[in-house]
């Protein structure tokens, strides 16, 4: 909710990343996970609601594509890391195709020509020209960039049970402490 009130860019990368690594975990350490992933997504809609009623109608998309279609993923497809990579990077491009779609349909086609025509400029003053169309691509590397984010963090979610398992070793204390009290 603060990302989304102070605006920061890329935000959905920050915040969509962090649901699916927490979505992925439930799943992999659920015993069923659709179910598992279903009851959390009710139970973040229920708080998103009551702590930030200002996210946008948007946010909450997001979050219920990304519950529904991680748990159908996390609970057909068997092998884990293949399953955490898919679920990353469309569970992001998602969220970025949500937001140029809702900017379309709030400002229209006028956005996207007002933004050809201004990378067009820019282009002129620099001692350039550029007739191609700009905003096409300004969308190919903001679809880009959620790619390779979703990529990053598939890759990272699929090591992380072992890494996990890794540390609890490292860290876990010896099972014959004996407590004596006086």
């Amino acid at each position: 909710g603060i990302l989304h009130l102070i605006r920061l860019p890329f935000s959905g990368i920050f915040v969509g990343g962090m649901a699916i690594i927490l979505i992925a975990m439930i799943a992999f350490f659920a015993d069923k996970p659709y179910q598992s992933v279903l009851k959390a997504l009710f139970l973040v809609m229920i708080i998103k609601l009551l702590i930030s009623p200002h996210s946008p109608v948007t946010a909450y998309l997001a979050v219920a594509f990304q519950g529904f279609f991680g748990a159908l993923l996390f609970s057909t497809i068997r092998n884990f890391k293949w399953a955490a990579l898919i679920f990353a990077v469309v569970g992001l491009l998602e969220s970025a195709f949500q937001k140029l779609l809702t900017l379309t349909l709030v400002f229209g086609k006028s956005l996207w020509e007002s933004i050809d025509l201004f990378i067009a400029h820019v282009a002129k003053i620099v001692g350039g020209s550029f007739s191609g169309e700009g905003s096409l691509w300004l969308v190919g590397i903001y679809l880009f960039i959620y790619t390779i984010a979703g990529i990053i963090i598939g890759l990272f979610i699929g090591n992380l049970p072992e890494a996990l398992a890794q540390a609890k070793e490292r860290l876990s204390l010896p099972q014959n402490i004996v407590r004596h009290e006086t």
